[in-house]
């Protein structure tokens, strides 16, 4: 991914979401700035590829490159990792080490939906033949993801989030688990939006 494709998704996905979760947050989490941050963002993003190309080489896997589905993870994880949506009331004095449950899952909440947003973007990009398909998937996802309904009165998104905060105390996030969740994620909103969709993968070297 070059900079200049980081930095529209940057302003396209994730500011936008981080804005979103700031409106919404009855804690009154702000987003970071663009200003100083997006460069670091992006290079740990690069790290977290590199780290994901040389997992699967080591493994003798034999991609070669990344497909939406493992993009939208990295990003994912990188903003876990990074724990950049902070509270002002956590401007400490240096050294001072926070709880990391006072983050109430936003972290996490952040990573998930601005996964959801860059795979949505790359579905809507794609270039199907079939052209009618192509413009009832582009008026779905402008009437927002789709997800599976679960058998608690949380919702899907809720579990994830749950399920992303924990693991990341445990042992960490995988990225390739995380791919493999978007796309089941986006074969589960093909199905019930009733789109039969080959969809052309979006690559990235």
């Amino acid at each position: 991914m070059t900079k200049a494709e980081f930095n529209r998704i940057y302003n396209e996905c994730i500011m936008p979401v981080a804005e979103n979760i700031r409106e919404q947050s009855a804690e009154n989490f702000v987003p970071v700035e663009i200003s100083g941050r997006a460069d670091s963002l992006y290079e740990s993003y690069l790290d977290k590829k590199a780290f994901l190309r040389r997992l699967l080489r080591e493994n003798q896997e034999t991609e070669k490159i990344l497909d939406r589905h493992k993009i939208a993870a990295c990003l994912c994880s990188t903003i876990i990792d990074n724990r950049i949506m902070v509270h002002p009331e956590w401007d400490e004095p240096e050294g001072t080490k926070h709880d990391p449950h006072k983050t109430l899952r936003t972290n996490e909440r952040f990573a998930f939906e601005v996964g959801i947003a860059v795979l949505s973007a790359y579905m809507a990009e794609e270039n199907e033949t079939n052209r009618d398909c192509i413009v009832k998937l582009r008026q779905c996802l402008e009437n927002g993801f789709d997800y599976p309904e679960t058998n608690y009165s949380n919702s899907y998104i809720d579990s994830a989030v749950r399920g992303l905060y924990y693991s990341n105390l445990a042992y960490g996030v995988s990225p390739v688990l995380l791919a493999n969740i978007f796309f089941l994620l986006e074969q589960y909103f093909y199905l019930k939006n009733g789109l039969d969709v080959k969809p052309r993968k979006k690559l990235e070297e």
